[in-house]
């Protein structure tokens, strides 16, 4: 990754957070496959191919350049690191073990999958919101499967979907 370029969880998050559990709990309500803005025609049909998956995400780092990630992958190996678990002994530490329990086997993720996710996530950027964990950046860098143009990621995406390929 070049100096310039950011892991997923600088440039499509949080970048300073007051109060954490109001970081993870605004962060958990707007979670979703994608996080982007500009909603024309080729974004919203890519939208919609990735929602298909149950499987991957995108996050557009640059105009036109967008990198997919295997959130399935990134949910488990988030899921390894101790340090992102609660262990306050209140309500929050038991939400969180009783979310764990709801987790599915995989390979795609289900609604619980992605709250745990979006959980982890806020986490790691309210722990490291200037991105300076090498142990985070691996994490990430290890979810990229693909990056490419929006075109490049839509027609990756589509071949996904598509049992003959």
């Amino acid at each position: 990754m070049s100096k310039t370029q950011k892991p997923k969880h600088a440039e499509c998050g949080v970048k300073q957070v007051d109060d954490f559990l109001k970081a993870i709990m605004a962060k958990i309500k707007e979670s979703g496959p994608t996080r982007s803005i500009d909603v024309s025609p080729e974004r919203e049909r890519l939208l919609k191919l990735v929602r298909q998956t149950k499987r991957y995400s995108i996050c557009e780092f640059e105009p036109g350049q967008a990198r997919v990630y295997d959130d399935r992958r990134l949910l488990d190996r988030l899921l390894a690191i101790p340090e992102l678990r609660p262990r306050t002994g209140d309500w929050i530490q038991g939400e969180f073990e009783k979310a764990l329990e709801s987790l599915s086997a995989g390979p795609t993720l289900t609604e619980d999958d992605r709250g745990m996710l979006a959980w982890l996530s806020t986490t790691v950027e309210v722990i490291d919101p200037e991105c300076n964990d090498s142990v985070f950046n691996t994490i990430y860098e290890a979810a990229v499967i693909f990056t490419g143009t929006l075109g490049q990621v839509e027609s990756f995406i589509s071949a996904t979907l598509d049992p003959r390929a």
